[in-house]
């Protein structure tokens, strides 16, 4: 398929970048300060030229946000936040979403070198998670500069929208393109390369890689797969191959353990297995694990389930561990 919005987002990326030559990008130029009547005396920087590009990055939110949720109005009405008697906005698609990726509850990470921000809010954020007119509502500031543009209006064309929207662009387009990426055999969660020049999402490692390729997570992971976007697993490839070996080689450790009952029947047959095991060659299934290969892939609740394990014992209250599985629970009941 044909990706025509990732050009479009990373033109605008490039843009963004040879502003920050012209702006300084740091948490200064992010303050909004009220007079004791409530009326702002300092916004972040603003121009025309940055109200166009807060435009044109909403425009393409909007379109992909059509694009994503293309032939699932049934699936939108059913969303538990939606109105089912009123007709499908952009607003209802944008919950569908929600309730599908988590996506307010996923994290971006400003890494573009030619921004400084050092106030932790600025540099660690959630571009989805804000509320209407908030100093974050850059969707209103938005509409408020494309229907009405005047000098009432155009400080809404600052800098701090502009970041939050192209970061809801990034994380839109990720899951547009929905693609793995492929890691070698390097599983670290720094080796997976971010496509953006400005932005970086978290990942995290599956403990498990199960047969069906299916993942496998401990309890105390629970709270970072929501704001996490990509999860490291085994590849299917490798992943196969590994079950082909370890199926040759318990096919190998049985047919011992039948020739050494049939010699020796009044041995234990613990100690029998054993002698097996031992005679039976490791080789193709270390081997198989020494090449194991991984990818990244995008988080999605129907494929992960979690389970507890002696870490989470050691680390949680039964207490505790029972509000993580519940909050499991509602997580994967809420998702269409």
């Amino acid at each position: 398929m044909i990706n025509l919005y990732w050009p479009v987002y990373k033109n605008l990326e490039k843009e963004v970048i040879e502003l920050s030559y012209n702006i300084n990008f740091d948490d200064i130029q992010f303050d909004y300060l009220k007079d004791v009547d409530g009326k702002y005396i300092k916004t972040p920087t603003y121009s025309v030229k940055i109200g166009d590009l807060l435009v044109r990055c909403c425009t393409e939110i909007e379109a992909l946000i059509q694009e994503l949720t293309r032939g699932k109005d049934k699936d939108v009405q059913k969303t538990p936040t939606v109105d089912s008697k009123r007709p499908i906005t952009t607003g209802c698609r944008l919950k569908y979403l929600h309730n599908t990726w988590d996506l307010d509850q996923k994290a971006v990470i400003m890494s573009c070198l030619s921004m400084y921000f050092k106030d932790e809010k600025n540099k660690y954020f959630f571009p989805f998670q804000y509320t209407k007119d908030g100093y974050d509502d850059y969707y209103s500031a938005y509409n408020a500069i494309k229907h009405n543009r005047n000098d009432k209006t155009i400080y809404k064309g600052n800098i701090r929208y502009l970041l939050r929207a192209m970061a809801s662009l990034f994380l839109l387009n990720i899951y547009h393109k929905n693609d793995p990426i492929f890691l070698g055999k390097n599983s670290s969660t720094d080796s997976v390369p971010s496509s953006s020049d400005l932005f970086s999402v978290e990942t995290i490692r599956a403990t498990m890689t199960e047969k069906d390729n299916s993942i496998k997570l401990t309890l105390g992971n629970f709270k970072d797969t929501l704001s996490a976007v990509y999860i490291i697993r085994t590849t299917e490839e490798s992943k196969a191959k590994e079950n082909d070996n370890a199926q040759e080689f318990t096919d190998s450790v049985n047919s011992k353990i039948a020739e050494l009952i049939k010699n020796n029947p009044n041995e234990n047959i613990d100690e029998l297995t054993n002698r097996a095991i031992q005679m039976t060659s490791h080789t193709k299934l270390l081997k198989a694990y020494e090449n194991r290969e991984y990818e990244a892939i995008l988080i999605k609740p129907e494929s992960i389930d979690f389970y507890e394990s002696q870490g989470c014992i050691a680390e949680y209250s039964k207490d505790e561990l029972d509000q993580i599985r519940e909050e499991i629970k509602l997580w994967k009941s809420t998702h269409i």
